[in-house]
């Protein structure tokens, strides 16, 4: 499914939801539950397949079954995380794919966040609304991105853990320049508040705004579809690894 894009939703009814074909049992069930615990790099590829529950057909189960065939060589891959002597260093990376439903022209939101370069919350879903430009859809992105990070940010000092601030990685030149003006552009004047939120935090000196090249972007691997160099590239980054032999290799504490 790398750099692919989805077809429309299926509108004749005589071709969709085959009883035959367990495709809700495997997108909507088993895939989406590896997605919120330990799979991120499956994110974009169940959120795309998710869109179909409602009316998939045998075309949509072949791509299910593509991304079941992926898990299965890759079936000791997971989340590993390593334990660090320096502050909590909470950051993250943020990034919109624009207007790729075919169905609605909606964007794609994606985030990462890390604690000490450990992914360990994510999201890829697609925007509620319509934006009509790349700067607009990467704003409501970072919107969502930041309000997030100030939440982990509070739940940490709650658990009496001190941060350092936070870093939020954005590849859009136009968005981190809208948020420093404020949100006062005419090009995306309609999204001047979730440009003003993220200054407000900003100001307040609990994150920061820094640019990253799309090629460094990590949010990148849950946003849109990557091919096969890419993905694996990013994918690294997200510290997914195999589990087994990151625990063989482990220092082990007596």
């Amino acid at each position: 499914m790398h750099n692919e894009r989805m077809p429309p939703i299926e509108t004749d009814k005589t071709q969709v939801n085959n009883a035959s074909l367990p495709y809700r049992e495997i997108v909507g069930g088993s895939l989406q539950y590896l997605v919120a615990c330990t799979r991120p790099d499956m994110a974009s590829v169940v959120r795309c397949l998710g869109k179909y529950n409602g009316a998939y057909t045998r075309e949509n189960f072949a791509m299910a079954k593509r991304a079941v065939r992926y898990l299965l060589g890759t079936k000791t891959f997971g989340l590993v995380y390593r334990p660090t002597d320096t502050m909590p260093l909470l950051i993250a990376f943020a990034d919109a794919d624009h207007a790729m439903c075919a169905d609605t022209s909606r964007s794609n939101t994606g985030f990462v966040l890390q604690l000490n370069g450990c992914g360990w919350m994510w999201k890829s879903k697609q925007q509620s609304r319509v934006t009509t430009n790349t700067c607009a859809s990467e704003l409501v992105t970072a919107c969502d991105c930041v309000d997030n990070l100030v939440w982990a940010r509070q739940l940490l000092a709650e658990l009496l853990v001190k941060t350092e601030v936070s870093t939020v990685h954005c590849d859009n030149q136009s968005a981190l320049h809208v948020i420093a003006n404020r949100g006062n552009s005419k090009k995306v004047q309609r999204f001047a508040k979730e440009a003003r939120m993220i200054a407000e935090f900003v100001d307040e000196g609990a994150v920061q705004m820094k640019y990253v090249s799309t090629t460094e972007n990590v949010a990148d691997i849950i946003t849109k579809a990557l091919g096969p160099q890419r993905f694996e590239y990013l994918r690294d980054k997200l510290n997914l690894e195999d589990v087994v032999s990151a625990w063989n290799g482990a220092q082990r504490i007596d």
